[in-house]
């Protein structure tokens, strides 16, 4: 056991950590007082603190911020920043590229396998779960049952089959599987982003999925979203108080 942590452990600590911080927060824009949405105030932390301390944990070689909207804000608090001896680099889109074509920016400073995730939740799981799951030419997505599917999005209604591949169900559930933001991405992924603005969910996963190309894996882990009014609110009494245990 203790053999297989520490390869494991080994193997984390050449990879790369990306997080997308480019949205615009529209949903809870009165409360945030001309900031980007990862830099809301919650409980007097900015909310890419949280993620970046709690991501910092487990030791990534490097960690890429995607910043978008109001992006040199986050620019200057973060670029060549150490949190817990993890270095930070900060890289702006300079026009809206989309989720997919912000991601294509990092293709000559990737050189492994990566860890990705969305800049304005946090699911807290051991992210060391993920490489156990890795198949050759295939990607591990995070996934979390709930009773809402992602209105508006090409990839909500997820299920996993008999051999760990994420599909789309047509059939509504009162419990089905959402994308929860934690991604395990091959480097290969770069082969099919281009230049263009494109959506990571709606063009590149949807069409991973529908190639068998996604392994899926369920977590029943801590999960929070500061996107709707109601979330924001209760994210001082929800999510600070989880993570100061």
């Amino acid at each position: 056991m203790i053999k297989t942590q520490m390869i494991t452990y080994q193997k984390l600590n050449s990879l790369d950590a990306i997080v997308l911080a480019g949205g615009k927060g529209t949903r809870i824009k009165n409360y945030l007082k001309g900031k980007p949405k990862p830099l809301a105030n919650i409980g007097g932390y900015n909310f890419l603190d949280l993620l970046l301390n709690n991501l910092t944990k487990y030791n990534f070689r490097k960690i890429f911020i995607l910043a978008g909207f109001k992006g040199d804000q986050i620019y200057k608090k973060y670029h060549k920043k150490q949190i817990n001896f993890v270095q930070i680099e900060c890289v702006i889109e300079k026009e809206p590229l989309g989720t997919g074509g912000a991601l294509n920016l990092l293709k000559n400073k990737i050189s492994n396998n990566f860890f990705l995730f969305n800049g304005d939740t946090i699911f807290d799981f051991n992210y060391f779960d993920m490489l156990k799951y890795k198949k050759e030419g295939k990607h591990v997505i995070a996934l979390k049952k709930s009773f809402f599917s992602n209105a508006g999005n090409k990839i909500r209604n997820l299920k996993i089959n008999k051999n760990s591949e994420v599909e789309i169900s047509n059939i509504k559930s009162k419990s089905i599987f959402i994308n929860a933001g934690v991604y395990l991405f091959e480097k290969s992924i770069f082969k099919i982003l281009s230049k263009k603005r494109m959506s990571l969910e709606n063009d590149i996963l949807y069409k991973l999925i529908l190639g068998r190309k996604i392994i899926g894996i369920e977590k029943k882990s801590f999960f929070y979203d500061i996107g709707t009014k109601k979330d924001f609110i209760n994210a001082e009494r929800i999510l600070i108080k989880y993570l100061k245990k």
